[in-house]
């Protein structure tokens, strides 16, 4: 048989216990996808279609179709642009590769287009073209 002092301890566990699994602690799984969406935001923001051009020895990206699959937005996204060559005997290889910051706000979950008129994002010469870009970082904004 339980005694009267040995019932209040067993009920206060059982309280407790089942406190614990109507108000569960730690990080939700929406909190830890934020956190995911704050330290790697290369992968929610994808680059889907872009345009390059040299000009005056200048590498020009322009009109980004940037997609922002987060549901944060972001700024000052980070891209690297890999070169490929044009003259004959290195046809196709990557020859160089540039970094830039671009001076953007992508909202959440949203697709735009960004850039149309050009943005500088380093040397170049009339014998590289674009090859491939990817974004390396980006700042969360809250």
């Amino acid at each position: 048989m339980m005694t009267q002092n040995k019932i209040k301890p067993t009920c206060f566990f059982v309280l407790l216990i089942s406190l614990l699994f109507i108000f569960p602690t730690g990080v939700s799984s929406q909190e830890a996808n934020i956190q995911d969406m704050k330290k790697n935001p290369q992968r929610y923001i994808e680059i889907e279609k872009w345009g390059f051009y040299v000009a005056a020895r200048v590498a020009i990206v322009h009109h980004l179709k940037i997609k922002n699959n987060a549901s944060i937005p972001y700024k000052d996204i980070k891209i690297k642009v890999n070169y490929g060559s044009t003259s004959p005997s290195t046809y196709g290889n990557t020859v160089s590769f540039e970094q830039a910051v671009l001076k953007i706000t992508l909202p959440p979950n949203s697709t735009g287009e960004y850039l149309k008129s050009g943005y500088p994002i380093g040397g170049g010469s009339v014998n590289m073209t674009g090859k491939s870009i990817e974004v390396i970082s980006a700042v969360p904004v809250l």
